[in-house]
């Protein structure tokens, strides 16, 4: 390699045998939990915006309030 101030030698990298297994594990250690969260606050979201609905229909038509509330409780379980 060759520098504004002359050659340079780099040193060989040496390869470990766990050196990828470590790679992985910090990259799903780190990676996991910012999925995990983005997708709670979007299923939040989702569900705020079906309720949000309901609650208008609820008030503004005259659709049957079994309904609205048997939908209400279906999008409020969670589907595990």
């Amino acid at each position: 390699m060759r520098t504004s101030r002359g050659a340079r030698d780099l040193p060989e990298v040496q390869h470990r045998p766990n050196d990828e297994l470590h790679y992985w594990l910090a990259t799903i250690v780190a990676n996991s939990p910012g999925a995990a969260f983005g997708d709670l606050i979007g299923g939040i979201a989702v569900n705020l915006a079906i309720l949000a609905r309901l609650l208008v229909l609820h008030y503004a038509t005259r659709v049957s309030k079994g309904l609205l509330l048997r939908t209400a409780f279906v999008v409020t379980r969670v589907p595990f």
